[in-house]
Parts: C-alpha cells; structure tokens; sequence
C-alpha cells in the first residue's frame, strides 16, 4: 500500500496569532513575499494530498518577518488579523486585500465539527480575478462568473485552486476538495471561494502576475523537459481494437516511419467496459482468445511485442479513486465491525488510523488495495494507466 504519512511542509519561521472562538491562524513567511496561511483549532488539519504526494515544494523562510501585535510584516507587505479572523493585506498604507463579513476560516474548532470555509475577499473598484487552471475554457477573467473546481471529461481537465487579483495579491488553496467559486456573480462585490469540511489553509501571494506565477511555479515546482517521444504522435485506436488490429496498426506506423510511440486504448480493452472493481481484466475475446483463466498468451505477446518496438502502452482505466480511498475502505470495515456510528466524514482519519494500526496490524492485508491489484499489467509492461 505504500507509506501512509509524511512529514508536513514546515518551516523554521512561525507564528500563531489567535482568533474568535479558540481558533488560530498559523502564520509561515517564505522568501518572496508569500506566507502560508493556516486555521486551527484543538486541532491541526490532516496533511493534504498536494503535500502528500509531493506536489509541494519547500520554499526558504522569510526571516526578516516581524510580529507585531496582530500584524505581520513581510517583504514590503503588512497582514493584519482582525480578532474575528478577518484579514487585511497592505502594502506602504494602501490596501491590497481585504476579506468580506462573509469570510469564514473555520466553523468550529475541532476538525469533526467543522463544516468548511469560505474565503471571501471584498472587490475593489477595477480589481480583476483569474486563475483555475483548466477549470472552463469560456473567459480568462473570472469576474460575473461562478463556477466549482473539479475535475471533470471535456472542460475540466486540470484544475488548479490558485487565483490572482490584479491588485497585487493571489492565494492557492491548499486542497484537493471540490472548490466553488464565485466572483462578483451571486456574491456582489466579492469574490468567495468556498471548500466544505476543512479549514483554510494555502498560501497568500504578493506582487505582479509575473511576480505571483514565478513564486508559485517555485512552490509547486516547475515543469522538466519530457521525454522525447512524449513529443511525437500521441495514438487511441478505436473502441473495439482487438491484438490482430494492434499488430496491424502499429507495424504499419513503423512502416511509414510516423514518429509514434504511445498508443492508449479505451476501455474497450476490458472484459467489462468500464469496469472499476479489483477484477477487471482483458477481454477474453478481443486480447486472451480463449475463456481459460491461466492463458494469457495473446495479451503477453502484444505486450512484448509494442515494448521491444518501443512502444509506451496505456491502458484507459477509468479511476475515480486516489489513494486514500484504501485508507477509506479500512476505516470504514473497522468501524463497522467495531460497532461505531461514527461516518467516514465525522471523524479525524489519521487518529483513527493510527489506533488502528496499533490494535489491528494485520487488517491491510484483509481489504484488496484498489491500485495493488494493477501490479498484474504493470507486469504486461503497461507504462501509462489512465
């Protein structure tokens, strides 16, 4: 299953400024002018996936950063904390960003009691917004538009929860949840960005587009040169290609010297179409050729076959799971055989699964993981699953 934790991304700068009712924002200045922004309360929020699977980069704290009082001062830039939890970003007295009554950090102190957050920043006269990544391919400006963050097939591809203003100041949500969003929309002079059971947590940028993407691109890390033949032809044969059509179509490429290397097939390729259980398999008619279990002859040889050609096969798997949906699985089983009430939403997961792995150490071998039972086509020398 893998490594379950890891370390946060901390930095050596901190400080903790508390607010409204036993809650607390801890305050972490970078070099550059950003400053992670962090809600808490009795407890501190789970490690995210962005953090989780590295998405994360370190950046070098601002140890020129000063509090004073209510007030952090950084690079240039003041942000005060409003004993609500309201925030209030300025540069030389004038003021760059400040959030609306409708802005929420948290609901509640304890994560189990908590119902989101929601970051609404008031508008000023001229300000523009953009950001989402991928999220809608209608405007760039997101002003008198609404919308949610999430990924979704045609129009959603690559979301990503960072925004900016053209007054200076941008934020990257640190999350994964599905994000809605609304500028100067429903919400009239504002613009709102709302996440359900979690509190706020990101990081606040400073400066110029330019400025903003560069300090980001740090923090999530800038982008390698690919592989060469992630240049050439990307191929996705029709639905219903079978070993014979494979054989046939990528000889043929060869043939005419087309510069392709990756070819991915749709879900056509299993015996269930569209199949998300731990079974699924190739289609005995179109890639094994017979019903007996233990041949897998023709899968094999086309496997082989594309690999010593160097050919990159991807398989369209349709799923709709990351990783922690393992931990899910095992929370819930336990859970149930333990007779608790509890839902997987009203409890704190890490506490629960470090009480499990203390008194049940042997439940991961009980529940299939779902991404272990692809180790049976990452051995067909299935490079991309989709």
């Amino acid at each position: 299953m893998g490594t379950l934790f890891s370390s946060f991304v901390l930095l050596a700068t901190a400080f903790t400024v508390p607010f409204g009712e036993n809650l607390h924002y801890t305050l972490r200045p970078c070099a550059g002018g950003v400053v992670r922004v962090t809600c808490g309360g009795y407890d501190e929020p789970d490690e995210s996936l962005l953090e989780r699977y590295g998405f994360i980069e370190t950046l070098k704290p601002d140890d020129a950063a000063k509090l004073d009082g209510r007030t952090l001062s950084f690079a240039g830039h003041e942000l005060t904390v409003g004993e609500k939890g309201g925030l209030t970003l300025a540069k030389g007295g004038v003021t760059l960003m400040r959030t609306a009554p409708s802005f929420v950090p948290a609901t509640a102190p304890t994560l189990h009691r908590n119902a989101g957050f929601t970051f609404a920043a008031a508008l000023q006269p001229g300000e523009h917004v953009i950001g989402g990544g991928d999220s809608q391919r209608e405007h760039l400006e997101l002003n008198g538009h609404s919308g949610q963050l999430w990924i979704g097939h045609k129009g959603c591809h690559v979301p990503q929860p960072f925004y900016m203003s053209s007054k200076g100041w941008g934020f990257l949500f640190n999350t994964t949840r599905r994000l809605s969003w609304d500028v100067d929309c429903s919400a009239k002079g504002e613009a709102r960005f709302a996440v359900k059971r979690q509190m706020l947590d990101g990081w606040l940028f400073t400066g110029g587009f330019y400025g903003m993407i560069d300090a980001y691109t740090r923090l999530t890390g800038r982008p390698h040169l690919p592989p060469e033949k992630s240049f050439g032809l990307w191929m996705i044969p029709f639905y219903g290609s079978d070993v014979n059509a494979l054989q046939f179509l990528t000889a043929g490429l060869r043939e005419k010297k087309i510069p392709c290397d990756n070819i991915s097939l749709e879900p056509g390729w299993m015996e269930t179409d569209y199949d998300q259980t731990t079974n699924r398999d190739w289609s005995r008619m179109r890639f094994l050729g017979c019903d007996a279990p233990m041949w897998r002859g023709p899968a094999r040889i086309l496997t082989d076959l594309l690999h010593s050609n160097n050919y990159n096969l991807g398989l369209w798997f349709n799923c709709q799971w990351d990783l922690t949906y393992e931990e899910i699985a095992v929370i819930s089983h336990w859970l149930s055989v333990a007779g608790y009430k509890y839902g997987i939403n009203e409890i704190h997961i890490v506490i629960v699964l470090n009480y499990l792995i203390c008194k049940h150490p042997f439940i991961f071998t009980e529940i299939e993981p779902v991404f272990s039972a692809l180790s049976k086509f990452t051995s067909y020398k299935v490079f991309t699953i989709l």
